[in-house]
């Protein structure tokens, strides 16, 4: 195949100078400016998981974080209406992220009082065409999770999270671990 496409490139640059170089050069400034479109918009979306979850921690530091009906013992907390979830220990919160998504309209995530059950760091979901779902934090048999998403995309019944967010339930939640959504 590489020698049909240079034979290719030769005959266009014969009929047409530049032409070959002039579409190379086109194709180079799309590919970097849809770089820069994504860059920016990882950027957006970091500033705004900071600027949430700065205001979140200073609700924290002033006990002002109103945990809904989560129970103490419950070391994930979901509050749907909200679109919140955060992480406890002992009724204290420890860490809230700053920003997630749930089930969408039809495919909601289930209300109510779960345990953790299987953790997967590198899942792929077979069901959505081997989408992969990182961090996986399953608290379902049927396929409910908590994993790494684009928060501001509804799930089809998993709770999305942020890199950071991800990471950190991740780290800190254990099989057999309390969660409980409202």
């Amino acid at each position: 195949m590489p020698n049909v496409q240079s034979a290719v490139d030769s005959a266009l640059e014969f009929l047409f100078p530049g032409l070959v170089a002039q579409k190379n050069e086109e194709a180079r400034q799309a590919r970097e400016a849809a770089e820069r479109a994504h860059a920016q918009q990882i950027a957006e979306e970091k500033a705004k998981a900071e600027e949430a979850a700065r205001r979140a921690e200073e609700q924290r530091r002033a006990n002002q974080f109103d945990r809904g009906s989560c129970p103490a013992d419950a070391k994930i907390c979901v509050d749907l209406d909200g679109r919140r979830t955060w992480l406890q220990e002992g009724g204290d919160v420890s860490y809230i992220s700053p920003s997630m998504s749930a089930g969408m309209v039809g495919e909601e995530t289930p209300r109510g009082t779960f345990h953790v059950n299987r953790k997967v760091k590198d899942e792929i979901s077979r069901e959505f065409n081997n989408a992969p779902m990182p961090y996986s934090i399953y608290f379902t048999n049927n396929g409910h999770a908590f994993h790494l998403d684009n928060t501001n995309v509804d799930s089809n019944g998993c709770v999305h999270l942020p890199y950071d967010a991800a990471v950190r339930y991740w780290n800190d939640v254990q099989i057999g671990d309390k969660v409980y959504i409202y």
